[in-house]
């Protein structure tokens, strides 16, 4: 009947639906229908491959996806998550993407000043990274605080998997982060960030509750950086225009990566062998 499934509630591991109470399970079979002991064969739901991970839910749109869902580069196990801080922004979902590698735009928006020529290699076909390390320009008050707490240069790692995800590590402060995208109508995302660092095994209750008080002051910062470059992208529309080779590498390495990836047609996703 189309009724949203999002409204309705988990029994174990079913979902019931809030009209007539079928319940189904993750794969997509119903399991229950009441006024029947037994559900006909064949009633199935489609369904997405899903992850939770950092507070948020990630959803693959079609068959399986060809790695797992990654962490920032260079942090591996569990990591301690930052509360999620989401909005939405009138841009396309590749437009964070782009930015990241517009290494034109670092020392007029976010006050950082290249030490040497930033890295940019696609490791494989799907992620794209960029390494920096640039000095830190005193000039608004979160500049102030991130050179007050670390040393006056920073050194950055970000990987871009499938133009969608940013995740990001401070190879100084040892903290990391994630930027994600969901497309939620032409020309309209949902902006998610949350900051990340490394769970120490062992650790007492003490010293976790004193991570997340760490992180959660990372997520501030890490937000206080990024909020003039949402400005500025609001209502961006990003197309291959006049670049200049020698300011806009890193922005038409982005834009050939971005053209390459594989396109969800429609057809994988809703079938029941996924």
């Amino acid at each position: 009947m189309g009724a949203d499934l999002a409204r309705g509630s988990v029994h174990g591991e079913t979902l019931e639906c809030p009209l007539h109470g079928w319940r189904f399970t993750t794969d997509g079979c119903c399991t229950h229908i009441p006024g029947l002991p037994q559900p006909p064969s064949g009633i199935r739901l489609r369904h997405l491959l899903c992850r939770e991970r950092y507070g948020i839910v990630f959803v693959f749109w079609g068959g399986r996806p060809g790695f797992e869902l990654p962490a920032p580069p260079g942090m591996d196990g569990e990591l301690t998550g930052s509360a999620v801080y989401s909005l939405d922004i009138p841009m396309e979902y590749h437009t964070p993407g782009l930015n990241t590698f517009d290494t034109q735009h670092f020392e007029r928006i976010h006050n950082r000043r290249f030490v040497t020529p930033p890295e940019i290699m696609q490791p494989d076909g799907i992620r794209l990274r960029i390494d920096y390390e640039a000095e830190i320009l005193k000039k608004r008050w979160v500049d102030h605080a991130m050179a007050w707490l670390g040393p006056a240069r920073t050194k950055v790692s970000i990987d871009c998997w499938g133009s969608s995800m940013l995740l990001l590590k401070n190879e100084q402060t040892g903290f990391g982060g994630l930027v994600t995208m969901l497309p939620v109508e032409q020309g309209q995302s949902r902006v998610f960030i949350v900051a990340l660092r490394q769970q120490r095994a062992g650790a007492s209750l003490v010293q976790r509750g004193r991570d997340r008080l760490q992180v959660g002051i990372a997520a501030v910062l890490m937000r206080g950086f990024l909020r003039p470059d949402l400005k500025a992208i609001t209502h961006m529309r990003p197309f291959r225009g006049c670049w200049i080779d020698s300011l806009d590498g890193g922005a038409e390495k982005y834009w050939d990566y971005w053209l390459q990836l594989p396109r969800w047609d429609g057809r994988a996703a809703c079938t029941g062998e996924n």
